[in-house]
């Protein structure tokens, strides 16, 4: 079961309800998927917490991520844990992101994960995850990101690790649409398009796809007041089952 690591289960209900599409996750939430974006419309402090259920099972993960903003950088903190009696996998992520042009960054972050395995002890490993992130003009998002690059060129297949290019356009206040393609070191390729539509101020509503597996993503955001926001996201995979995650988030400006 060790041997069967790949990437992090920590799961944020924006996530899932986009596919996993960094275009659309900065701030707190960015530490689930791009590093880079932590320091995107960031001037205080961002505190975002995470629980989910896989597959409709008692698979349960629970993740909590911060983010704090200065001197046009951003740092963030992840801790999480995934799995069931028997099977734990912990997650302790930091991150630093830094600005690098109008609206631009770089970000890396560092993933350690413990796994305890009933009647087999426990054991640690550790990965990197690289990224950049962009808004230009106010409309256009890039996003790319690596994770876990040593393993292009080290052969132990313990952990994995993939590459990921994202794209969103900001078509008004109410309309944006997004794709992400990403490349596992140990299978194919994905492609996930979505859109958010926002038809009131307070409330956002996702959609999303994905090619492997053929899956559909659903998500409701709500902006509860300035800081305070909830997200419900689920995922339907075609022979698992659907996956369900709730998310809470406050954010401090200066």
């Amino acid at each position: 079961m060790a041997q069967a690591q790949t990437f992090q289960h920590i799961e944020h209900a924006r996530q899932i309800a986009t596919s996993d599409n960094s275009p659309v996750l900065w701030g707190a939430t960015a530490q689930y998927a791009n590093p880079a974006a932590t320091a995107h419309n960031l001037d205080g402090w961002d505190f975002t917490t995470a629980m989910s259920s896989r597959y409709s099972t008692d698979i349960l993960a629970g993740s909590a991520a911060l983010a704090k903003s200065f001197n046009n950088s951003a740092i963030g903190l992840l801790v999480g844990s995934y799995g069931i009696d028997g099977f734990k996998e912990n997650q302790l992520s930091l991150s630093f992101a830094r600005s690098i042009g109008k609206h631009a960054y770089l970000g890396i972050q560092a993933n350690a994960y413990q796994i305890q395995i009933e009647g087999f002890g426990q054991s640690n490993i550790a990965d990197l995850t690289l990224g950049y992130w962009q808004l230009i003009d106010e409309k256009i998002i890039i996003s790319a990101s690596i994770k876990n690059p040593a393993q292009l060129t080290n052969d132990d297949r313990r952990i994995s690790g993939k590459a990921d290019i994202g794209l969103g356009y900001i078509i008004s206040d109410k309309l944006e649409i997004f794709t992400s393609v990403d490349k596992s070191w140990d299978s194919g390729w994905s492609v996930r398009p979505g859109f958010r539509y926002a038809p009131h101020q307070v409330l956002r509503i996702f959609f999303s796809t994905d090619t492997s597996p053929s899956a559909i993503s659903l998500g409701l955001g709500l902006q509860l007041n300035t800081g305070l926001t909830a997200d419900l996201g689920i995922n339907t995979h075609p022979i698992l089952g659907n996956s369900l995650a709730l998310s809470l988030g406050y954010l401090i400006q200066k």
